[in-house]
């Protein structure tokens, strides 16, 4: 699927009483037609990880199917500054350092911030990792 556009539309959900953690995502063509959802159950983590492990989660996904461009849209202004910084290729971070080795082998690949109340369907997912895990 060489020269094709997907789109990589992630969120996080965190329960408050319990603390756990669920990722989730959708990915689309070029046209915003549903490829694939996915969701994990992360359980009780650090803040900064669920974060991460969306977009590694979503872009694993993109390079199974052959997809090389990829438009990446996140809530987290945070995270599209962390990926969009070259030298956190160099980063202590495990989670970082993964991302950018699967953006490496992407032709083109972009980072957008994505407002959340723009972001629906994955809130959808995050829930059901929640629900699955019981």
């Amino acid at each position: 699927m060489s020269g094709s556009w997907i789109n990589l539309c992630t969120d996080v959900a965190v329960q408050i009483v319990s603390g756990d953690a669920a990722t989730r995502g959708v990915i689309r063509n070029g046209n915003r037609e549903w490829i694939i959802g996915y969701n994990r159950y992360l359980g009780k983590c650090s803040l900064f990880d669920p974060e991460l492990w969306r977009i590694l989660d979503g872009l694993a996904l993109i390079q199974n199917m052959c997809y090389d461009r990829v438009l990446i849209q996140i809530d987290s202004l945070e995270m599209v500054k962390a990926i969009q910084d070259s030298s956190l290729s160099n980063s202590n971070s495990t989670l970082i350092r993964r991302i950018h080795h699967l953006l490496l082998n992407a032709s083109s690949w972009d980072i957008q911030h994505f407002p959340k109340d723009r972001n629906k369907t994955t809130d959808c997912l995050a829930n059901m990792a929640f629900d699955t895990n019981k």
